[in-house]
C-alpha cells in the first residue's frame, strides 16, 4: 500500500531529502539495538566458554556451543559495521542533495527575479512609449490648441477608448500648459477636470523637457 501511494506521489527534493534523514535515523537506532543484542550475546559466550573448562570433559560439547556463539557475534560485528558505513553513505547522500536542493531554489529565485525585472523595465518602456505616441494624436492637439468645449469632449472620449484597450491605466488626463487638466479618459469615475496638478511633481519635470523624445514622471504615489 506505501509503496504504491509512493510511486502515485511527487516529491520535493526537500521532502526527499527529510526521507533520507528519517530512513538514516532508523537504521541507526535498528543498528544500535542488534549491537547492544550482540554484546549481550559475546559476554554470555564468553561466560559459557568459561563454564565449559571447568567442566572439563562433560563441558566440551557446552564449549563447542559457546565457540559458535562467538563466531556469530563477531560475524555480526561486522555486519552491523558495514551497515553503519552504509548509513553514512546514505547521510551523504542526502546532504548533496540538500545542497544541490539550496543552489537549485537559489538559481530559480535569482532566474525569476530577473525575468521580473525585464518585464518591468519593458513595461515601463512600453507605457513611455504609448504616452509620447498618444501625446501626438490629432484629438490632442486639437484639445490644447483650440480649447473649445467640443473637442475637450472629443478628446475624453478618445482617452476613454485607449483605457478600453489597455487595462493598466486607472486614467489618463490631459493637463494645459498651466498644469489644468481640461480632460481624462475616466471621466465616469474620476472628476479631476478642471483641477489642477501644476504642483505635481510629474507635471513640473514634463513642463522643463526639451523635445518630444523627453518625458516627466513622478514615483508610485496614492
Amino acid at each position: 500500500m506505501l509503496a504504491a501511494e509512493l510511486q502515485r506521489s511527487k516529491f520535493t527534493l526537500e521532502e526527499v531529502v527529510e526521507f533520507t534523514d528519517l530512513i538514516a535515523e532508523k537504521l541507526n537506532s535498528a543498528i544500535d539495538r542488534v549491537d547492544n543484542i550482540n554484546h549481550k550475546t559475546h559476554v554470555l559466550s564468553v561466560n559459557a566458554s568459561i563454564e565449559a573448562a571447568r567442566a572439563g570433559t562433560y563441558g566440551k560439547p557446552f564449549g563447542i556451543v559457546a565457540a559458535n556463539m562467538s563466531e556469530l557475534s563477531e560475524e555480526t560485528s561486522k555486519i552491523t559495521d558495514r551497515m553503519r558505513s552504509d548509513t553514512k553513505e546514505i547521510l551523504r547522500v542526502g546532504g548533496m542533495i540538500k545542497s544541490q536542493s539550496r543552489d537549485y531554489r537559489g538559481n530559480r529565485l535569482s532566474d525569476l527575479a530577473l525575468v521580473n525585472i525585464d518585464l518591468i523595465d519593458r513595461n515601463l518602456y512600453e507605457r513611455t512609449a504609448d504616452v509620447r505616441w498618444w501625446a501626438t494624436d490629432g484629438s490632442v492637439v486639437d484639445a490644447l490648441t483650440k480649447k473649445t468645449q467640443d473637442v475637450y469632449e472629443f478628446v475624453s472620449k478618445r482617452l476613454a477608448v485607449i483605457l478600453g484597450a489597455y487595462t493598466v491605466y486607472y486614467d489618463l488626463v490631459l493637463a494645459d500648459s498651466g498644469g489644468v487638466v481640461v480632460a481624462n479618459g475616466n471621466f465616469q469615475k474620476f472628476s479631476s477636470v478642471n483641477t489642477s496638478v501644476s504642483d505635481s511633481p510629474w507635471f513640473a519635470s514634463a513642463m522643463k523637457t526639451k523635445n518630444g523624445n523627453e518625458f516627466g514622471f513622478q514615483s508610485v504615489h496614492r
